[in-house]
């Protein structure tokens, strides 16, 4: 979990149940259950970029505030009496500007509140995600980028491009589900955009806009990285996995890796397993 350092000046607060704990690759999860019986003041520090959000409860005249502080930036607040099952994500500063696509800058008004549908519908959806036990990662993790894309936007100055629209996480879902399912087609944008229950060009710029790759792009990267799970996990020749992959041949393959990666797949290979002692069963 971050490095998160409070100081509580006045009041207290219990735990109801003990809480939640994932990570993921970019940052950390925690889903708490907090008890303030009748209040708490408080300082608190991170050098990761922390969004807080009541998932049940605590709302505030029918808003349902966020909480965003930058890194290394202190929140000073105050709390009355609630019962808050709370979110916490954390941010590592390298995944925020990977996912907005340039350097993260806290605003002028640095740590601030507010009442954002868009993120609490994608921050919602990740924390249930990161609880569910059939969750595909892919999905979770593709929806954690859409909401630190999001929060950039929203909190980072990040500069708004024709593609930044997004889709909702069940669509989005969906989409992923439909790319998995037919890792070499014949899945076609306009089905995709279907799935989404968008226009074709609408469904482009929302996809970009959530991930920060093209459909096909995206694609291609769940491709690669399920042959990269093959070369390591198994002993298949390159050409069958190109195939088992979705790539048209095993020299479009080849070319595709090493193009991501840097290297030959049987090259990569062999890194791994050597690596890790043995990684074939």
């Amino acid at each position: 979990m971050p490095d998160v350092s409070t100081i509580v000046f006045s009041g207290g607060a219990y735990e109801r149940a003990p809480a939640i704990a994932r990570g993921f690759r970019g940052g950390t999860l925690l889903i708490s259950s907090v008890v303030i019986d009748d209040h708490v003041s408080y300082a608190q520090h991170s050098v990761a970029h922390l969004l807080h959000m009541p998932l049940v409860g605590h709302m505030r005249g029918g808003r349902r505030d966020l909480r965003f502080t930058p890194g290394d930036h202190e929140r000073r607040g105050w709390t009355g009496p609630a019962d808050i099952l709370g979110l916490q994500l954390g941010f590592d500063d390298w995944f925020m500007e990977e996912a907005c696509e340039q350097r993260f800058v806290a605003g002028s008004s640095a740590v601030r509140d507010g009442d954002h549908a868009r993120l609490a519908i994608l921050a919602d959806a990740a924390a249930a995600l990161s609880v569910a036990s059939t969750t595909d990662p892919i999905v979770r993790d593709t929806v954690l980028l859409a909401l630190a894309r999001n929060l950039g936007r929203v909190y980072g100055n990040a500069a708004k491009r024709r593609d930044d629209g997004w889709l909702h996480p069940r669509a989005l879902s969906r989409v992923i589900d439909r790319l998995r399912a037919q890792p070499g087609g014949p899945a076609t944008v306009h089905e995709l955009a279907t799935e989404a229950g968008l226009g074709v060009s609408a469904f482009i710029r929302a996809f970009r806009g959530s991930v920060g790759l093209t459909p096909a792009a995206f694609a291609q990267r769940l491709r690669l990285d399920d042959a990269a799970h093959m070369l390591k996990q198994t002993d298949l020749p390159i050409a069958e996995i190109a195939a088992l992959c979705g790539f048209s041949s095993a020299s479009h393959f080849v070319f595709a890796f090493r193009a991501s990666r840097g290297v030959t797949p049987a090259r990569w290979r062999t890194t791994m397993v050597g690596s890790s002692g043995s990684a074939i069963e």
